[in-house]
């Protein structure tokens, strides 16, 4: 038994002297009865300056009561481990920013007799968190202002934009009323309220991001009917496509009424079918397809259009962000944010296949959680 023990002191002593933690052994009202030699490097007290002293006498007279209170806790709880963060003074007069564990120690009766103190220097670590907080904070202050600033523009913009619009569609009558319309003058009138439409839409799509960033678009979940909502949906957008294509539904498994949002699923699955078409113009119809198994539903978007290069996979969900072989195809670079971003919320895991060329496919899977 003896030999045991000094083998066990032995092996406390090594790790003691060894390891950078202050390594402290108190009574119940905190005196210090052991210290380790990180003690010593750290505060530059002697093992003599600190035997028998409280630990208050290197506190700040200001964390008394925090550190009092953090003692009567040890004393009271059974629970293993307790943190604290405070400063301690160093012989120099310097103070040290720690944090200190402790686990209070029984005896055979189970009466509390002692404390062990472990405790770490953190002055880096709260330069680094302090460091970390502020970026976050100058990038939040940031992107407030750029969304404000968007916003400002945008609204400012659709003003001018309705007024020539109007005034397009004035010249337009006075010419037909004039007799002055010919070819050349319908081809400019059309391409004119085009781009204004086109315009329009953008500032549209703008301002509903702001609103999606600032956090004023809600979520109200609703029962639906998956196979009415998204058939709806497809007829929605097979009216409107001018080459005449349509998206057809498909469905694999048992279908399943959903709770969720009904405008964050019409964007995120608008956006997707929108681009599905844009984006494979003079190829096959683009498809939906629905899968539905006994913990998730998953809904797939499939094109054969132009593709995405892998290169550009990882930028896709940044705002404005476009893939660099559709330049020559009209776009804003938010379908997908807009997308993605009422996934998240919605604990939905949304995955890109694609190949150039080739098609792509997005597929957004949720979990049946919370389904009726």
């Amino acid at each position: 038994d003896i030999t045991e023990q000094k083998e066990n002191f032995e092996k406390f002593e090594l790790l003691a002297n060894n390891i950078t933690d202050l390594v402290c052994i108190s009574d119940l009202d905190l005196n210090y009865t052991y210290i380790s030699p990180s003690f010593i490097h750290v505060t530059g007290f002697t093992t003599e300056e600190v035997i028998g002293r409280s630990m208050f006498y290197f506190l700040d007279k200001e964390e008394f009561a925090n550190v009092d209170d953090f003692r009567q806790k040890m004393m009271s709880s059974e629970s293993s481990i307790r943190f604290i963060e405070h400063r301690i003074r160093a012989k120099n007069g310097n103070w040290r920013l720690i944090e200190t564990s402790s686990r209070t120690i029984y005896d055979h009766h189970g009466k509390p007799t002692s404390f062990i103190l472990s405790s770490r220097v953190i002055e880096e670590r709260k330069r680094a968190e302090n460091a970390i907080i502020k970026a976050l904070k100058d990038e939040q202050e940031v992107s407030q202002l750029k969304s404000k600033f968007i916003s400002l523009v945008s609204h400012e913009m659709k003003t001018p934009m309705t007024s020539i619009y109007t005034g397009v569609e004035v010249m337009e009558h006075k010419a037909r009323k004039n007799k002055l319309v010919d070819d050349t003058f319908n081809q400019q009138f059309e391409i004119i309220k085009s781009e204004v439409n086109r315009l329009n839409e953008l500032i549209e799509r703008i301002l509903f991001w702001g609103k999606v960033e600032s956090g004023s678009i809600g979520n109200v979940k609703k029962e639906i009917n998956c196979l009415q909502f998204f058939n709806s949906l497809c007829e929605q957008y097979n009216r409107i496509q001018p080459d005449g294509r349509t998206i057809c539904l498909r469905v694999k498994g048992v279908p399943v009424n959903i709770f969720i949002d009904p405008v964050h699923l019409e964007h995120m699955a608008g956006n997707l079918i929108a681009n599905a078409f844009k984006y494979s113009e003079g190829r096959p119809s683009p498809s939906l397809e629905l899968e539905f198994t006994h913990s998730k539903w998953k809904l797939i978007v499939k094109d054969s259009g132009v593709g995405i290069p892998e290169s550009d996979i990882p930028q896709l969900f940044r705002s404005f962000f476009r893939a660099s072989n559709v330049e020559h195809i009209k776009g804003n670079g938010l379908g997908m944010v807009v997308a993605k971003h009422f996934s998240d919320i919605n604990n939905g895991l949304i995955k890109v296949k694609s190949k150039e060329d080739v098609g792509t496919e997005i597929s957004i899977a949720f979990p049946l959680a919370g389904l009726n």
